[in-house]
């Protein structure tokens, strides 16, 4: 019974609130008879229970008033009633297990401006959401009895406030004001010798419950209100449910049937109805007449048998059981929108992974072939994404290397549920190849092009596959918040996985913004070579992989330490693949070496940087800074393509490494333009350091490599060649014609000092 119990045995002694002879109870709640739904945005801690719902999606008949509530997660733009797991979950606790225990039974009352400003900007006081009871009825109370009580936690932080206000037959509010309780819940009581200038006689009541002038603070959290007066309880009693066949038994999946339901209530109040529908979804109708028949509709995706059950409140609160109604008998295929289009993982010469996300929970397969026939299929593994919707991914093993396939996504029964696409598998010889690194596409632009804010990263990746690149490799940071479902769609899925994973793969190492719980969001939408090392999982770990005998690392950002300090990292630059392969790299989120902002690691660089001189790698990428700086040390160059979204303008410069020649503390040559005005671009101002969207573009011919960090305006409009290296630099014609071109010296220098191109 939550606390209740405790405050009506520990605190309230006299029977304030109490269920036995010294008061009546006029009304209560405690939420936990709510109809709640999946997330909309948040990532959903536990996909198979339903955590969350708006007051008035609740079935108990409260409602929300003119609320301003300004942010970005829409789960929490406004008061909310969720369970406590959720709650404490999504917001990576942050001391609000410290007020209720995570349960994903008990439902409280939340308004968190904390949570709402996640997904986006919350202006100065732009969060001001009012929550209300339904009427309750004090037509037999005696005021000067009235007592209302319920537990709450305010933790305030600035100038936000808590305001409990009552309503006596729509007079104007009578307002008692809730003071700071940080982490502690605390028992409220409020008597009518509390209410100033609270009315003598009133027939009803309701009670609101304002938390304002809120700005990216912390909550208000609300539970177990109870309201009594005296002795005089009125008479109310709950609706009655009619259990009578109401619609059709039997359906097809992706077809509307409608239902009449019908109810009655012995005081005549209006009423509301809720149905469950069996398949996990709830429907609420408007208040009406109980003497009106209810009409409710549904589709149902999925086949299956499903048992539907009705319950109804009345407008005084009172809630009647559930009843079911009758069953519904649906068949067909299962009714799915794909939310993002197929995308390329973890390809090698035998194998690839093939990924999707559908709106709902569907089997699915991949039909795939190296001609047009499709006559070979390998069924997804589907997992909830967090934000109801579902990744589905498919391990296509036993394929020939270097060879061009044709594949489709399809139901079991197959049906088909996207276009004909294609993948390459990875050559098993040495081929001429380009391949993108990139780091830090984890948000939006800041207002540098607000006509598209998630530009110039789109423009980016459409860039890396015109150039021909054979996959993307990426140091990290590919979103705000890696274990916000909301920020992995808009960031990752939305960019990424559309503009550049439809075509061709990408390898991550993991950043720190990209959480670092495997079950987080981004790292469920993805599959990596960690799959196949024990103890981690498709989105979650270090690994390697090579592709036509050049050798990569990627280090998760979360298990750096661990990784290069046991051993693993060593045990993988030694191994053959690696001594053997025509180049080595290593892409790692945080820097070794830095300029601006940070001077790197120096964990990094008494423990990684030896092994990369000893085990000749060539190239070390890194992102965490948003900018771009390059360098040679001992063999190893050193490369920041962190200028994925947002650029780090206002960090300083913290040490000039002599080895770091280009941005940082350099100015790289050229022009960045940024708009002047909404949707107009304004004129290129010289680069300051190397604060300039960019990524770069790795060419492999023979034994030599040229790297080049392609620029662009925040626009996504290209400026070109922004610095350039070459690595072994006598550059022959090619021996097949794979659209690469030959690549001239810069400057005509083998000098990285002299390579820096305007």
């Amino acid at each position: 019974m939550k606390l209740l119990g405790i405050i009506l045995s520990s605190i309230f002694t006299n029977c304030i609130f109490s269920l036995c002879a010294c008061a009546d109870v006029l009304y209560s709640q405690n939420f936990d008879d709510a109809l709640l739904n999946r997330p909309i945005s948040e990532s959903d801690p536990d996909p198979k229970i339903n955590d969350w719902t708006k007051p008035e999606k609740s079935g108990l008949a409260w409602t929300r008033g003119d609320d301003k509530a300004i942010g970005g997660t829409p789960e929490w733009l406004g008061w909310s009633f969720v369970t406590t797991n959720f709650w404490i979950k999504v917001s990576q606790d942050q001391e609000r297990s410290k007020v209720f225990a995570s349960s994903t039974k008990n439902v409280i009352a939340v308004a968190d401006s904390d949570e709402a400003e996640d997904g986006g900007a919350t202006p100065e006081d732009g969060f001001n959401t009012f929550l209300r009871t339904p009427p309750i009825d004090l037509k037999s109370c005696d005021l000067s009895e009235l007592k209302i009580g319920f537990d709450s936690s305010f933790r305030k932080q600035e100038n936000e406030e808590a305001h409990v206000r009552f309503f006596f037959d729509n007079r104007e509010p009578v307002i008692f004001e809730i003071p700071d309780q940080g982490t502690k819940l605390t028992p409220i009581l409020i008597s009518y010798n509390d209410l100033n200038k609270a009315p003598t006689k009133a027939s009803k009541l309701v009670i609101e419950f304002a938390h304002i002038k809120a700005d990216n603070n912390w909550w208000w959290a609300i539970d177990n209100l109870v309201v009594s007066c005296g002795k005089n309880k009125p008479s109310n009693s709950a609706p009655k449910i009619i259990a009578q066949q109401a619609g059709p038994s039997s359906g097809k999946t992706g077809d509307s049937y409608d239902f009449l339901f019908k109810v009655s209530d012995p005081e005549n109040d209006s009423v509301q109805i809720s149905s469950d529908w069996g398949d996990g979804s709830y429907s609420t109708s408007e208040f009406d007449s109980a003497k009106n028949a209810f009409a409710l509709n549904h589709i149902w995706k999925r086949p299956g048998d499903y048992p539907i059950r009705l319950r109804a409140v009345d407008k005084n609160g009172s809630i009647s059981e559930w009843v079911t109604i009758q069953s519904v008998k649906v068949t067909g295929e299962p009714i799915i929108k794909i939310v993002t289009p197929p995308y390329l993982q973890n390809a090698s010469t035998d194998r690839i992974v093939i990924m999707t996300e559908s709106s709902d929970l569907a089997d699915l397969m991949v039909a795939y072939s190296k001609g047009d026939s499709l006559d070979k299929t390998v069924p997804m593994v589907s997992v909830h994404s967090g934000g109801g919707t579902y990744f589905h991914r498919a391990l296509i093993s036993g394929l020939e290397p270097g060879t061009h396939y044709h594949y489709q996504i399809r139901s079991i029964k197959g049906t088909p549920y996207s276009k004909v696409s294609h993948f390459d598998t990875a050559p098993d010889s040495e081929v001429d190849f380009k391949f993108s690194v990139w780091s830090d596409s984890q948000g939006h632009n800041r207002g540098a092009w607000s006509a598209n804010p998630l530009e110039p990263t789109i423009s980016m990746m459409k860039h890396m596959v015109n150039s021909g690149v054979a996959f993307g490799l990426t140091s990290g940071d590919l979103a705000e918040d890696g274990a916000s479902y909301d920020d992995t769609r808009r960031f990752y899925l939305d960019r990424v996985a559309y503009y550049l994973g439809t075509s061709v793969p990408w390898y991550a190492a993991w950043g720190n913004h990209d959480a670092s719980d495997p079950k987080a969001s981004l790292r469920l939408a993805s599959d990596m070579p960690s799959r196949f090392r024990a103890g981690y999982s498709p989105g979650h770990g270090s690994f390697t992989f090579t592709y036509s005998n050049c050798f990569y690392v990627c280090i998760d950002h979360i298990s750096q330490n661990v990784d290069i300090s046991s051993g693993w990292l060593e045990k993988q630059l030694s191994s053959p693949k690696a001594v053997n392969a025509r180049f080595r790299f290593v892409a790692i989120h945080v820097p070794p070496f830095c300029e601006r902002w940070i001077d790197g690691s120096a964990f990094l660089r008494n423990e990684l940087v030896p092994l990369l001189e000893k085990y000749n790698v060539n190239f070390c990428f890194s992102g965490h800074t948003h900018e771009y700086e390059r360098g040679e040390l001992n063999h190893v160059h050193y490369v920041l393509s962190g200028g994925g979204a947002w650029l780090d303008h206002g960090e300083p410069i913290i040490r000039d490494w002599e080895h770091m020649i280009v941005g940082g503390a350099h100015d790289v040559k050229g022009g960045w333009a940024k708009e002047s005005s909404p949707g107009v671009l304004g004129k290129p101002k010289p680069i300051i350091g190397g604060l300039f969207n960019q990524y770069s573009l790795v060419t492999i011919k023979d034994k030599n490599l040229v790297l080049e960090s392609i620029g662009f305006n925040a626009d996504g409009s290209e400026i070109g060649v922004l610095d350039r290296v070459e690595v072994n630099n006598k550059l022959g014609p090619y021996k097949n014609d794979n659209g690469l071109n030959d690549l001239k010296r810069a400057n005509g220098s083998e000098s990285d000092k002299e390579a820096n191109k305007p």
